[in-house]
């Protein structure tokens, strides 16, 4: 699969398919996202690979053992580095292919936008499921 922000500057190849995917509401990602959750994929560090524009990559430190980044010129969310996971997490709005893979879950339902109402019956956990 490749993937691009907004400016086409940066782009990724994605080999493979996502180890998981879902929708997160904690409210770092409403902040990062300016809507009500984050919809991700995540894949293991080796199957992501920056095909151009590494030096337009930015990064936000969330906490200690995870940043975000962010395209410098468009502001485009781009991932979600843990130091300690060996999975990445990818906005699924990059992808420029179709995934087979669909969020199936939501994590950090607790935090949910007060406006945000459920569309679905995916699985709803407080926080991140074991």
């Amino acid at each position: 699969m490749k993937a691009s922000c907004l400016c086409g500057g940066v782009k990724f190849e994605i080999e493979g398919q996502f180890e998981y995917a879902g929708y997160c509401h904690c409210t770092e990602c409403q902040k990062f996202s300016g809507s009500a959750n984050s919809a991700f994929g995540g894949l293991k560090k080796e199957q992501l690979t920056v095909v151009q524009g590494k030096e337009l990559m930015a990064y936000y430190t969330k906490y200690p053992g995870s940043h975000v980044a962010f395209c410098s010129r468009c502001g485009s969310c781009l991932l979600n580095e843990k130091i300690d996971w060996d999975t990445t997490n990818i906005r699924l709005g990059l992808l420029d292919d179709a995934t087979e893979n669909e969020p199936n879950f939501h994590v950090y339902v607790a935090y949910k936008a007060p406006w945000h109402h459920w569309e679905d019956a995916l699985p709803k956990f407080d926080e991140l499921p074991e």
